[in-house]
């Protein structure tokens, strides 16, 4: 009966050093490409039953569905998710652009930001100080963090912040 107690301590053990070695592996290819294979649809979309998915219409806020692969406490510095701008009294006046808020009438959520959808990897820096995915490749490649407002070699991601915020 110990062994069996020491085994699962054990199995606790290497399952938590691998989730924190994944969460820090760098991916050669785009980590969001199973999300191109249509049968994935339904872990975000709404699906219309006929031929595929209701635009942007989500059957549930997708912070949780985020968190499964980016824990929260690996993200480090990071836009707060889960916010009610009805409810908002930081920053009453903001108004979040219509590009920005998809799926979810003024509830801020990880795709305010983001789209699964978008592009990984580009040959400009999403801010000044990033690092190439590939040092020493021709032409280098940067992440794009799959902005929804890409960042800018020199502002970094002040566009994206005041689309929202208007602090330039």
């Amino acid at each position: 009966m110990r062994w069996l107690a020491i085994l699962g301590l054990l199995v606790i053990i290497l399952m938590a050093a691998w989730v924190d070695i994944w969460s820090l592996m760098e991916f050669e290819d785009n980590p969001h490409v199973f999300l191109a294979d249509k049968n994935q649809c339904s872990i975000c979309h709404l699906l219309d039953g006929e031929d595929g998915i209701k635009g942007d219409e989500f059957g549930e806020i997708l912070i949780d569905v985020c968190y499964q692969c980016h824990l929260a406490e690996k993200l480090g510095r990071s836009h707060p998710v889960d916010v009610d701008l009805k409810r908002n009294r930081r920053f009453p006046d903001m108004e979040v652009p219509e590009e920005l808020m998809v799926g979810w009438d003024d509830v801020l959520a990880c795709v305010t930001c983001h789209t699964v959808h978008g592009s990984w990897k580009s040959t400009k820096k999403s801010y000044p100080s990033q690092q190439a995915i590939d040092p020493g490749g021709s032409p280098a490649y940067y992440r794009t963090f799959f902005l929804r407002i890409p960042g800018d070699p020199q502002e970094g991601w002040a566009g994206l912040c005041d689309a929202c915020h208007g602090l330039l």
